[in-house]
């Protein structure tokens, strides 16, 4: 009996061994908080295999000219279907992107349809079709999306640095309270904030020097000040010691 009840016993800790390793590798990609390995790894992959093998953390469609394959979100496995009317001799070109998921943002900081280029949030509005200057009709434009600039845990270029900053941001502390810090080009904070900090009612921007962040009220008075060195776990120093930022978005 104690045999039996010891074979279950390991049995069921197989299982779960098992299930907890396949649901690891499902979740290879997130839509908040910190980016995973995962994720920095296939944000550039290249683009020279084929559709079916192609992966990424940013793509929704995406085509080798003689396969589509096409997801929802960057955890579902695509569904691929061949070209209408291919044949065997079908000629592959390089994979290009035909449309990306709402999570770009998250890995790209800078990425281009081919014709206008998005930095952090904010795209340029070029007509991207061409204007026909004949009889000829003018040429369909076909985007392919493409990632210019992947987000870093750190950056020389203060721009890029500054431009990283800029999105959805959680702010903890040791008790595991949490509220939201909204970081454009001025700052917003949830009303939470206020229990956690009362000084962050007052937050209207931030400064940035080097590797570190302050946050600031009208007046430029420093509020909680940040490391910035590693943008995957800034940290509070000084009086913010107890805290910590968090990215969402």
């Amino acid at each position: 009996m104690k045999f039996q009840l010891h074979q279950l016993a390991c049995l069921f800790a197989a299982c779960l061994s098992t299930a907890l390793l396949c649901a690891d590798a499902r979740a290879q990609f997130a839509s908040s908080g910190q980016i995973l390995p995962a994720e920095r790894q296939t944000t550039e992959a290249p683009r020279t295999v084929a559709a079916r093998e192609y992966r990424d953390a940013y793509c929704a469609v995406w085509t080798d000219g003689c396969t589509t394959c096409e997801r929802k979100s960057a955890n579902d496995q695509p569904a691929c279907r061949e070209a209408a009317g291919q044949t065997p001799s079908c000629q592959k070109h390089r994979v290009a992107c035909r449309a990306i998921l709402p999570t770009i943002g998250r890995v790209c900081l800078q990425y281009s349809d081919g014709c206008n280029t998005c930095t952090g949030g904010t795209c340029t509005l070029l007509s991207c079709s061409g204007v026909s200057l004949s009889s000829k009709p003018r040429k369909v434009f076909t985007p392919d999306f493409t990632c210019r600039q992947p987000r870093r845990a750190q950056y020389d270029d203060p721009r890029l640095l500054r431009a990283d900053l800029q999105g959805h941001w959680q702010l903890s502390d040791e008790r595991s309270r949490s509220c939201d810090l909204f970081i454009r080009h001025n700052v917003s904070a949830s009303p939470s904030c206020s229990a956690i900090h009362p000084a962050l009612a007052e937050v209207r921007t931030v400064q940035v020097d080097g590797t570190m962040l302050r946050l600031v009220d009208r007046t430029n008075r420093p509020l909680l000040a940040f490391d910035i060195s590693n943008l995957d776990s800034p940290k509070g120093v000084e009086d913010a010691v107890p805290y910590r930022l968090i990215r969402m978005k």
